[in-house]
This record gives C-alpha cells, sequence and structure tokens, in this order.
C-alpha cells in the first residue's frame, strides 16, 4: 500500500515553508535587552510564534495572568529607557512629581530593597497630592502642553519661520515615549506590591495601605473606554507602529507650520490670543490622552504653542517677575473656568471699574495699552500716573491693563526686590516677541536723579548696554509727582536726567480716592 506524504517545496519557494515549532518557540522567547522586545509579549488567540505588540496605553489590562508572572522590573527597567531615550520634551519629566516617579520605577528596576521601594513611593505618593493634577498623566501632559525650554514650541511661539522637519520628528517620536512612560497609579500601585513581596527579606501591606494607595488618581482625569479606541488605517498595532516620524509629512503638520511661518516676528502685530482657558487646555489634554498614538496629536500642540505662547504665558494673564523664578503666572483673570485661588491671588483690581473721579484717566491708559496690545504704538508708550498717597493710582492700572487682557495683554508686575533684575525680565520678554507685555512697577516710583534705583530704569528705558526697549513691552508707573522734586527745585527733565521725561504719557489723579 502506498503511503500517501504531503507535498514537498523546492526551489525558489522552499524559503515559505514554516518553521519547526521549536524554532520559533526560541525565536519568540529569546531574551533581548532592548525596550521593544522586552514589551513582545504573545496575545492571546494570536497565531503561534507570531509577536505582536500590546498598547501601552493607560489603563488598559497589560495581559498578565497572574503574580507569578508578572516581572515589574522589566516594565519598570523599560521605563527608564524609554525617559532617557527623549530628544526634546526631556522638560515634561523634570517636574518634582515625574523625578519621583521615575526614582520610583528606577528602585523597582534595580530590585531594590522593600524599604527603598516604599520610600520612593511615598515620595511619588505626596508629589501626586500636591501637584493639583488629578492623575499623573495629567499631570505630565500638562508639563507637555506648557511646552517650557522645548525648540519646537518656542519656534511655534514665536514665528516667523516654518519648524524644522527634525524638530518636528523629534517632539513626535517623543510624545510616543511619553505614552509608554504614563503608567496608571494602580499599575505603579500593583508593581510596588509585587516589589515588596518579592524582596528579601519579602513584605506584605496591611490592606489599610494598600486601600489608601489605591485611591490615588481615581479621583478624575481621562476617562478611557477602550472599545472607543480605533487602530490607524495602515494597521499599526499601537505605540511605534502609527504615525512615529512621519508626522512632518502629514496634512495637518504641514498646515500647522505653514500657519506658524505666518506668525510673524517682531515688530508686526501678530500678537499671540489671550491665555488659552482651563477648559480649553482640558479639552486639549483629553484629545491627546485618547489619541492611539500621541505623536498624532502634534498638529494640535503646534496650534496651542502658537496661538497662545509657552509656559506660564499660555495659561495667565497676570504674572509676576523674579530673577529666581522667571515669569511665574499668578492667574488667568478671564478664564470663567479659573478657580477661587488663582482669583484671590490676583485681587479685585484687573476686573474692577475706575473709581469715582477718574474715569477719564482710566479711559486714557486703556486706550494707550489697547494700542500696545494691536502693535498701533511703536514705540511703546510708557505711562506714568501721578498723585497723593491714597489716590488709588496703582488700583487705575491695574484696572486699565485688565480691560486689554481679553485681547491678548500679558502683565507682569515687578516687586522693589526685583527692580535690578528688569534687564533680565526684558531679555526674556524679547524671546516672545509675539506676547504684548504691560510692565507694572509694583511701588511708588521716585523720579530725581538721586533717588533709589534711578539709574538702572534710566538705563533700561534708554537701551542701555547696546541695545533697546523691546517693542512690545510697555512700561507702566506710578508715583507722587511727575518729577519728584523738592517743592521750589527747579525741574531737571529738560536735561535729560529725569525719569519723568522718558514717559509718553503723565497722568494725574487728585484726592484719596482708595
Amino acid at each position: 500500500t502506498r503511503t500517501s506524504r504531503p507535498p514537498t517545496m523546492s526551489g525558489s519557494c522552499a524559503c515559505l515553508a514554516a518553521p519547526s515549532v521549536a524554532a520559533m518557540t526560541a525565536l519568540t522567547l529569546r531574551p533581548s535587552s532592548s525596550s521593544a522586545a522586552r514589551r513582545r509579549v504573545l496575545k492571546p488567540g494570536a497565531r503561534r510564534g507570531l509577536p505582536v505588540h500590546i498598547p501601552r496605553g493607560i489603563g488598559f489590562n497589560l495581559g498578565e495572568a497572574g503574580d507569578d508572572k508578572l516581572r515589574p522590573e522589566v516594565e519598570a527597567a523599560a521605563l527608564i529607557d524609554d525617559a532617557a531615550s527623549l530628544l526634546l520634551l526631556q522638560d515634561a519629566m523634570k517636574g518634582e512629581t515625574s523625578q519621583a516617579f521615575l526614582v520610583l520605577v528606577a528602585q523597582i528596576a534595580m530590585k531594590s530593597s522593600s524599604a527603598k521601594v516604599m520610600v520612593a513611593y511615598g515620595n511619588f505618593f505626596r508629589s501626586s497630592l500636591g501637584n493639583g493634577a488629578d492623575t499623573f498623566l495629567d499631570h505630565v501632559l500638562d508639563e507637555v502642553i506648557a511646552g517650557r525650554h522645548n525648540a519646537l514650541a518656542a519656534a511655534c511661539a514665536r514665528g516667523g519661520r516654518v519648524p524644522k522637519p527634525v524638530e518636528i520628528a523629534a517632539a513626535a517620536a517623543d510624545l510616543e515615549l511619553i505614552q509608554r512612560l504614563c503608567v496608571s497609579e494602580t499599575t505603579v500601585l500593583n508593581w510596588c506590591r509585587l516589589a515588596a513581596k518579592n524582596a528579601s527579606p519579602g513584605r506584605v501591606q496591611p490592606d489599610s495601605w494598600l486601600a489608601a494607595a489605591g485611591k490615588l488618581g481615581a479621583g478624575g482625569g481621562v476617562s478611557f473606554v477602550v472599545e472607543k479606541v480605533e487602530p490607524p488605517e495602515d494597521g499599526g498595532m499601537g505605540i511605534g507602529m502609527g504615525m512615529g516620524a512621519d508626522v512632518g509629512k502629514g496634512t495637518d503638520a504641514e498646515a500647522a507650520a505653514a500657519a506658524v511661518a505666518a506668525g510673524g516676528g517682531e515688530g508686526t502685530a501678530a500678537a499671540v490670543l489671550a491665555p488659552a482657558s482651563a477648559a480649553a487646555r482640558r479639552a486639549l489634554r483629553q484629545s491627546i490622552a485618547q489619541s492611539w498614538s500621541w505623536g498624532q496629536a502634534l498638529p494640535s500642540l503646534m496650534k496651542h504653542w502658537h496661538d497662545h505662547g509657552t509656559g506660564d504665558v499660555a495659561a495667565h494673564s497676570v504674572l509676576t517677575w523674579s530673577l529666581k523664578t522667571g515669569l511665574k503666572g499668578k492667574a488667568n483673570v478671564n478664564d470663567d473656568d479659573g478657580n477661587d485661588d488663582d482669583a484671590a491671588a490676583a485681587g479685585d483690581a484687573w476686573s474692577a471699574a475706575p473709581l469715582p473721579g477718574n474715569e477719564a484717566t482710566h479711559a486714557a491708559v486703556s486706550d494707550s495699552l489697547e494700542a500696545h496690545t494691536h502693535g498701533r504704538a511703536a514705540p511703546p508708550q510708557h505711562v506714568l500716573v501721578h498723585g497723593p498717597p491714597g489716590a488709588g493710582k496703582r488700583w487705575l492700572l491695574r484696572a486699565a491693563a485688565g480691560t486689554n487682557f481679553s485681547a491678548g495683554l500679558r502683565c507682569v508686575t515687578v516687586p522693589r526686590a526685583e527692580l535690578r533684575s528688569l534687564p533680565e525680565l526684558l531679555d526674556a520678554i524679547r524671546t516672545q516677541p509675539r506676547v504684548r507685555f504691560a510692565v507694572l512697577l509694583d511701588m511708588p516710583l521716585a523720579l530725581a536723579p538721586y533717588a533709589e534705583f534711578h539709574n538702572e530704569l534710566t538705563a533700561a528705558m534708554d537701551g542701555g548696554g547696546g541695545g533697546s526697549w523691546p517693542a512690545n513691552a510697555q512700561l507702566c508707573a506710578a508715583a507722587l509727582g511727575p518729577t519728584a522734586l523738592k517743592p521750589g527745585a527747579e525741574d531737571d527733565g529738560a536735561g535729560g536726567q529725569s525719569l519723568a521725561v522718558r514717559f509718553a504719557l503723565s497722568l494725574a489723579l487728585e484726592g484719596g480716592g482708595g
């Protein structure tokens, strides 16, 4: 009896023959030190021997079957590699909470003692509670949206040139790495629990501790619905297989880059818009988080940076200056969705009506700032309001500035202690030429040549050091008198020594209106 055998392939078709099960098993389970290989797992129901990528989205089941099969030290080591690989968006992971997170995963990756792991988790826990965000993902995305020390974000905010393809590609790649880094608080807690359990000596955390730690990140934030997440049309299976480095070739990215180039540079009227509201930033954050690949959201980020700027300037109308912290946001006065703490910090003057009897002066200052905000005043027309103590000089300046916040004006308050660092403030303002600033000196000004800070102010207003006063900043100050000289003394303004002659608009307030 002839025994039938399956047909064999020969010639060039022989290379298509299926490998043996043993060979495929060895291929699939071969250890690798690369981050991508460590994430390669067999999806239940997949064809034998064909590894697939499981998306590392926040809140997704990563496919682990039980504690005995979990290897948190491998996953943690992969996250350290991802953080070290960031090209452009490193500042998104330099905040206190992000650094505490990286220290924690480093302890897990090194299989440290349970005590070291729990100390690191405690630092991460406390920092997460104090950063104002609902979840770690929210906090990291808020830092991404802020765009601090980000070359692409700075180019978008500044305008005048098309962002470089390398900047766009690097930012898209970094967004995908950051997507991997945003592991849910529940997953991190589970890793810590297992790390402590498997340590030598091991430790099992009390149920009350686990219950308390389990509430971290459960107070809100982005809700993920796995069923609504659609894969990209090209069939990519997750992180690193979607848009990625090709984002710069897409129509949306090209349109965003063209809009950035049309934004204009210093001296143009193409000023940035008013700060983005909390609701707008939350919507942008959620749209990024729910993208299949975060790199796909880069055009939306570029548009945000172009329209509103970067850092605290993008989120606040009122800022304060110090040499140590730079421009620090105080409040977004026109944000209807802002919190009560911001409103209290800003005070009532920014949105107040003029005091009785000061309406004409208020209107004159407001009109001057409006012309500056819309680029109609060149060079800037500095404003001086003078009058007796209690007349409401600085209140009026704040109220007049507040009427222009909706048009995009930012007001920077400078306390007395920081007046000597005014040149550094002006340097910071020059880096954002499309933002219109009102620089408000937060102290009564003495105008006489022998007065405190006279030389520093005159040098700054005259462009000392070979520079010039920035075209996007207008100085607003208050003083007791138009020259601050003693009664009967001759006005030295004609000689160019008094600060008074450097203010284009000098207005008087009478009486003590508060």
